[in-house]
């Protein structure tokens, strides 16, 4: 989470923050912020690693489980004192990590929930207790409090759907010092995510959102009712739904009634897992969850205008790279509804195949190919020797 000032938001759509430095320090992932860059490259289609990877299938891929317990080791070498920077050791000991980021951006996790708020009250009162701590010691002067960096104020807003309240708290910021010396102070106004540990921070919960979905979806190309049920009960939501009418509701609105073929619930609470499966539209109401899903992740991202051949045109601006992901996954199943995803036979990545039977992505096909030549070969080779009944000599 970073401290993002609206004047310093992203304006331009299709956009995405480029990282001219990262470090790590603690379980954070610090950014100097570089240039936005298009999210799609000059073809049209979404920027990809060397291995053919969007951010979504690269992000899957990511051996966080492995990242957690590195941070553990690096963490604090000497007990009571932080492991200083070190870049080069950064990367060569997370190099999927960083080249994620070098590739794709930073992740972005929770800066649109982050603004700058003035609080003049505290203020004040910070400076009157200041003046009653100097009179108390007998001492007089109007000088202000000191202090050694600039406190500002922020307003810390919850993920839509989650259980929390906002807050108002104050940070110690430092910005006329060096990037690596505000890093190593922890100044909470450079961009950063917190890693957190196995899988207690927001890239973990954002991880295992984004992956539940991707099953889902997978499910829902195949129809089947008891992939689709399993898929839908181990989904991050409680399976009861609200099936009383509403008028003023809009054409776009979900109505979980659709899903229901048996009798109404006298409560209006629809609960699809405490009645006979075959009073439950599996598909209806898989395709609702997941579109309740990624609609509650774009929550708070926003349109921007911009021109395209001289026509004023509407773009999505960027809160974070999670939501990127899940752009990549609602064209999926717009575009490829039927085709679901699969796993690479390479890289062990998950693939948003564009035709049926994808074995790997396009960066890992030739391996992949000459991996699958060379097990037929040696198949092969065998079934020579024991059809002559093994090698003389």
């Amino acid at each position: 989470m970073a401290i993002d000032d609206q004047e310093e938001r992203i304006v331009l759509p299709e956009v995405w923050f480029s990282a001219s430095e990262i470090a790590l320090r603690g379980h954070r992932l610090y950014y100097e912020v570089g240039e936005p860059r298009s999210l799609r490259e000059a073809d049209g289609r979404y920027r990809h690693d060397h291995k053919g990877r969007v951010a979504l299938e690269a992000f899957l891929a990511l051996p966080l489980e492995a990242v957690w317990e590195q941070l553990e080791a690096v963490r604090s070498p000497v007990i009571g004192e932080p492991a200083p920077l070190d870049p080069v050791r950064d990367r060569a000991t997370f190099p999927e990590l960083i080249g994620f980021v070098d590739r794709f951006g930073p992740f972005g996790l929770g800066w649109n929930r982050v603004q700058r708020v003035l609080n003049p009250d505290a203020d004040r009162l910070v400076e009157e207790n200041w003046r009653l701590k100097l009179a108390a010691a007998g001492f007089t002067g109007d000088a202000p409090s000191p202090t050694a960096g600039t406190p500002v104020w922020r307003l810390v807003s919850p993920d839509l759907g989650r259980p929390f309240y906002p807050y108002v708290e104050q940070v110690t910021t430092y910005p006329d010092l060096p990037w690596a010396e505000r890093v190593r102070l922890g100044d909470p106004k450079i961009y950063h995510d917190d890693l957190g540990r196995q899988g207690m921070a927001s890239i973990g919960l954002a991880r295992s959102d984004l992956l539940a979905a991707v099953r889902l979806a997978d499910a829902l190309s195949r129809r089947r009712t008891f992939e689709l049920r399993d898929a839908i009960r181990s989904f991050p939501r409680e399976p009861v739904f609200d099936v009383r009418g509403h008028d003023a509701d809009s054409s776009l609105a979900i109505d979980w009634r659709s899903a229901n073929l048996g009798m109404a619930p006298s409560d209006g609470v629809f609960r699809p897992f405490a009645v006979h499966e075959a009073t439950v539209d599996w598909v209806r109401l898989g395709q609702m969850v997941l579109i309740e899903h990624i609609s509650t992740k774009f929550s708070a991202t926003s349109i921007g205008l911009g021109l395209r051949n001289d026509i004023p045109t509407f773009g999505w601006r960027i809160g974070s790279l999670i939501e990127v992901m899940y752009r990549q996954l609602l064209d999926h199943i717009r575009e490829h509804p039927d085709f679901g995803l699969r796993t690479c036979d390479l890289c062990g990545a998950p693939i948003l195949q564009v035709r049926r039977e994808q074995r790997w992505h396009s960066g890992c096909s030739q391996t992949g190919r000459q991996r699958v030549s060379r097990a037929t070969r040696k198949g092969r080779s065998s079934s020579d020797v024991v059809r002559t009944g093994g090698s003389k000599g």
